[in-house]
């Protein structure tokens, strides 16, 4: 008794192939874990961004420049979100489709790169993200952590794109 022809092998083969492909994908991403996101704002510009800030002066005059670029071509998402970090609770390895401000409101993170180097952001500190995988932990023994996270994306793009976690993953505390 044949079960498939010879014709429709290669097809079975092929399906079973993306299948597994498929399961492997989302077998490897990581979610988050104890992580509540709470939008504030969400704004859209139809024109390009192309600001260029500097200031020399300082308000009691002294010198001492600086200076911001931002730059984006065609539509621009621009979104503002407050991010609950539970005791333990992590973000899982991912990316973003565009540039992310993070400042720590409360507690303490951990923030992992994609060769899994570390950097500790406390209160009032400053973290960015963008298309590189990265993922990050709240600091331990720091308990719960809250973070304000400017987002800015091409119109209409996922804020997060979950990620496989980088083979150096085991060394940290981020599955």
């Amino acid at each position: 008794m044949t079960i498939m022809s010879a014709g429709s092998r290669p097809r079975m083969i092929l399906l079973l192939a993306v299948l597994g492909v498929a399961a492997v994908a989302v077998a490897l991403a990581t979610p988050a874990s104890l992580l509540v996101g709470t939008p504030l704002a969400t704004g859209t510009t139809l024109d390009n961004i192309n600001q260029h800030v500097q200031a020399n002066k300082n308000q009691d005059g002294s010198v001492d420049p600086w200076q911001i670029q931002v730059g984006a071509q065609g539509a621009t998402d621009v979104r503002v979100l407050r991010l609950e970090l539970g005791a333990g609770g992590h973000s899982g390895w991912h990316s973003h489709p565009g540039l992310v401000i993070g400042t720590v409101k409360s507690g303490s993170v951990d923030v992992y790169d994609a060769n899994c180097g570390k950097r500790t952001v406390t209160v009032g500190g400053v973290f960015i993200e963008n298309d590189r995988v990265h993922g990050l932990i709240t600091t331990p023994g720091s308990g719960a952590a809250e973070l304000w996270l400017t987002f800015i994306t091409k119109h209409n793009a996922p804020r997060r794109i979950d990620e496989a976690a980088p083979a150096c993953a085991w060394t940290t505390p981020i599955p």
